[in-house]
């Protein structure tokens, strides 16, 4: 027997890549999400611009290659100013899906599906490259962690089978197996931390 954490089977703390104020959220406290559900968009009016301009010059560089092809074919143009129109619609494209990159980091969406906690932000909050918007983890299966005595190690290994109780829930067995060994002894306690992990369709088990 032994005294274990759970721990979900996946944690993140989202955060944006840039800066500017919440515009639109789409989601609230405690919901849980669908992986790729758009939960927070900041504000994207001058972004947009930006887009509509790389847009527009990528479309004129493909329109002056064109011209320029043309004119190649009949040998009105040197080698030389085709090969330069291509360099330009190359760079036009590139400059575009950069800046289409940069709108995307303007908008956050869940990487999984899963159980979102406290909202951070609110409309209107000046958000900044790492601050926390929400926290999202996936309780679909938890993780327990457990310290078990060296001596025992060797009886120990992935797919044994664990029971595990807990005193808010006491009339439940949870059971599982074991995953992974951690790959050090603790040199004071002499015991090695094991990590099972519990099914948990039905979302009855807590973090913690």
């Amino acid at each position: 027997e032994a005294l274990g954490t759970l721990t979900p089977k996946e944690i993140v703390d989202l955060t944006l890549n840039t800066a500017d104020r919440v515009q639109s959220l789409y989601f609230e406290d405690g919901q849980r999400v669908r992986k790729g559900k758009t939960l927070l968009s900041l504000a994207q009016r001058e972004q947009i611009a930006l887009t509509e301009q790389a847009e527009a010059n990528a479309e004129e560089a493909e329109k002056q290659l064109e011209r320029v092809t043309r004119l190649a074919d009949r040998n009105a143009v040197s080698k030389a100013e085709l090969d330069e129109a291509k360099r330009a619609v190359e760079s036009a494209k590139a400059q575009l899906r950069a800046v289409q990159s940069r709108q995307k980091d303007r908008v956050l969406v869940a990487p999984f599906d899963g159980l979102l906690g406290f909202r951070q932000v609110s409309v209107g909050t000046y958000v900044r490259p790492g601050d926390m918007v929400a926290r999202l983890i996936d309780d679909s299966e938890m993780h327990l962690e457990f310290a078990v005595p060296s001596t025992f190690l060797r009886s120990l290994k992935p797919g044994t089978r664990v029971s595990a109780r807990t005193d808010d829930l006491p009339d439940m067995t949870f059971d599982g197996e074991i995953a992974t060994l951690d790959n050090v002894i603790d040199p004071v306690t002499r015991s090695v931390t094991v990590r099972a992990t519990l099914p948990n369709p039905d979302r009855i088990l807590m973090s913690g």
